[in-house]
């Protein structure tokens, strides 16, 4: 009888915590192994160990901030960084250029993205050498200690897994690479270590893997975070209406501001709603819950909320001060799931909440304006995000008509208001096609790949 395995599991980014540890991905993979070792960042190890460091499963922290500063790990993620050629990578340039007018800088980065992003031949070299030269050896006692037979990498484009990944490579470990999101592919860099094999959540990402990564080894698993709105039963309206000083008797509209980080016009958008309202160009039996985007600061000082708007700051279950650090524990994702079954709309302008919204069959209308600012830099417009590949992936679906001006808002969200069930088709065939099999099985299929 083959003896169970050893398996190497990272933990550096808060969505592998929703996506593999909540989901039961995590408790499936360790029924299967002899021991699963989960490394995670020194400063969360508390935490993460009280959430879940049970049975074989064991949490090990370490400090890595200094190591990916390293002269090494920078330059080679800079040279990631321009052998992906994409839109939105040619985006993130134009931006680099508005904010530090570097044009030098600028046009040797496009030209090198235009030529050696295109040829599998030099990419292929440069992951030699960054093998050939690894020299932060953070895990390589620990590889000593467990001699694990499968290294999981749970984010391969985070730099802490790029250390985790070379440190893998110089032994003889399985090595899975499980792509987070999926906008991974277009959004981040050149992979920079090439695992044996990819789990991805759907057909698409495989396309872009082959052509863009150079990697020929896929599973497609769906998406284990999503399919928790199967089995989670919503807390009754008049109690989800109480908690959130919302009236009972009025329709829901769930409104997810874009975040400082992108705009600084979100509170526009909101007086715009306000005036609507005001006007009768909107029904005034609804009300706005304005969801706080829970690890963007989002600064509404300047709009003054009628009794018809509640923001909603969900916060989050550990903070660090570092937003791409924090955690959502299950109580935070619970909140989520009841604030879009009580909603009858979803007003979106860059968040991937519509992705949740289809799969509870919630309309959602797309807020492609900066408020009422005009000429807005490329740095601080929405348009410039919703350009990017990973939206477009969904918006093209149908998923979400494009509300181009405050007029265009009125008119969909009043289509959707009366008759909830409009686009209700393209809302099912986007689910079947971004989470392959919507059916409850994603953390098996995830725990099968890895073992």
């Amino acid at each position: 009888m083959q003896e169970k395995p050893t398996i190497f599991v990272s933990n550096f980014h808060p969505f592998i915590s929703r996506n593999i540890f909540d989901s039961s991905a995590l408790a499936k993979i360790a029924e299967g192994a002899n021991e699963v070792i989960v490394f995670v960042l020194k400063h969360k190890e508390k935490y993460l160990k009280e959430k879940y460091e049970t049975g074989n499963i064991k949490i090990i922290g370490l400090d890595l901030h200094e190591a990916i500063k390293t002269r090494r790990e920078v330059l080679g993620s800079r040279i990631a960084e321009i052998l992906l050629d994409t839109h939105t990578k040619k985006l993130h340039q134009k931006i680099y250029l508005e904010h530090d007018k570097k044009y030098l800088k600028y046009f040797l980065s496009r030209a090198v993205m235009a030529t050696l992003a295109h040829s599998v031949l030099f990419k292929r070299f440069f992951r030699a050498m960054i093998l050939r030269f690894n020299n932060v050896d953070v895990f390589g006692e620990y590889f000593k200690q467990y001699k694990p037979e499968i290294t999981v990498s749970t984010d391969p484009f985070s730099p802490y897994d790029i250390i985790f990944m070379k440190n893998a490579r110089q032994t003889n470990t399985k090595l899975i690479g499980l792509i987070r999101s999926w906008d991974n592919f277009t959004t981040k860099e050149y992979l920079q270590v090439k695992p044996d094999s990819v789990i991805v959540q759907n057909e698409e990402m495989i396309t872009e893997g082959k052509t863009l990564h150079d990697l020929d080894t896929f599973t497609i698993v769906g998406v284990p975070q999503f399919e928790y709105y199967l089995r989670y039963t919503p807390i009754d309206r008049e109690s989800f209406c109480k908690r959130m000083h919302l009236d009972p008797k009025k329709r829901i509209v769930l409104f997810s501001p874009a975040g400082d980080k992108f705009t600084s016009t979100d509170w526009q958008i909101c007086e715009i709603l306000k005036q609507q309202q005001a006007e009768g160009k909107l029904p005034n039996d609804l009300q706005f819950l304005v969801r706080l985007h829970p690890m963007n600061g989002t600064d509404l000082s300047k709009f003054e909320p009628t009794e018809n708007f509640v923001i909603d700051d969900p916060n989050s279950s550990y903070e660090s001060g570092h937003a791409k650090e924090s955690e959502m524990g299950v109580e935070h994702v619970n909140h989520l799931a009841d604030s879009l079954h009580h909603s009858v709309l979803v007003l979106n302008s860059v968040s991937s909440l519509l992705i949740d919204a289809a799969i509870l069959d919630k309309p959602v209308v797309t807020i492609c304006f900066d408020g009422w600012e005009k000429n807005v830099p490329l740095t601080r417009s929405i348009l410039t995000e919703q350009s990017n590949e990973w939206l477009q992936v969904l918006l093209n679906k149908g998923l979400s008509p494009k509300a181009n001006n405050p007029e265009e808002m009125a008119v969909l969200m009043n289509q959707y208001l009366n008759d909830p069930t409009k686009d209700k088709d393209k809302r099912a065939t986007f689910v079947q096609e971004h989470c392959f099999k919507l059916d409850g099985k994603a953390p098996e299929r995830m725990a099968a790949a890895i073992l």
